[in-house]
């Protein structure tokens, strides 16, 4: 759904960025989902944990939504469709 999603987008407007909990799995098997997911933004590795421990994920997946100004406006746990995902760029975006 996020690689449909980013298809769509402005690049100049949003950014999409997938965090991969590196410090859990080993960095062969996220490149093999990479690839094997197709996806066509980027991935960053957390390869200390630092981030995960900076925003508290809890679950994953986790989706943050951050504005321009780098203010987290909401944040998701789970899958969810594409419509959910539309209305929070779009509302994320009027910050």
């Amino acid at each position: 759904m996020l690689r449909e999603a980013y298809g769509e987008m402005d690049k100049e407007e949003i950014v999409i960025l997938s965090i991969n909990m590196a410090f859990y799995d080993k960095l062969n098997k996220t490149l093999e989902l990479i690839e094997d997911l197709e996806l066509n933004y980027p991935v960053l590795l957390d390869r200390d944990g630092n981030v995960t421990e900076q925003y508290n994920f809890q679950f994953t997946p986790a989706t943050f939504f951050i504005d321009g100004k780098g203010i987290i406006r909401n944040m998701y746990y789970g899958i969810f469709g594409k419509d959910i995902l539309l209305e929070e760029i779009e509302k994320t975006g009027q910050y």
